[in-house]
């Protein structure tokens, strides 16, 4: 058995809908370890984005998202929170690649410039 292409490598993902999601599974799909971040009670965008089966929303079984997020794990953290935010910087600090897709107002106004985020590694 041969070792996947990005083996070893950990991403950070605070991205929803589709772009951002998608990089990240390219990473996932080819080894990487892919941690997503949603938020507490709302979660990712494509949860409530079909195709549905039989035509029944489900943010469990959203066909947009299960296909988005494959391979990936799943943390649910509040950034907008201290703690939240302290999570956050703990995971970056030991990631690889960080994925995020927020406006560059919602950047500064976090504190997730590429300044702050690259002191912390």
């Amino acid at each position: 058995m041969s070792e996947s292409a990005l083996a070893g490598v950990r991403v950070v993902e605070l991205a929803g809908d589709t772009a951002g999601p998608y990089a990240a599974k390219l990473f996932a799909d080819y080894g990487a370890d892919v941690i997503k971040i949603e938020q507490p009670g709302v979660g990712d965008l494509s949860r409530r984005k079909g195709p549905f089966p039989n035509d029944i929303p489900d943010p469990e079984k959203s066909l947009q998202f299960l296909y988005l997020n494959t391979n990936k794990r799943y943390v649910t953290v509040d950034v907008r929170k201290p703690e939240g935010m302290t999570i956050l910087k703990r995971l970056v600090t030991d990631a690889d690649i960080f994925v995020l897709d927020l406006l560059p107002a919602e950047m500064e106004e976090l504190g997730l410039t590429w300044k702050a985020m690259s002191a912390l590694n």
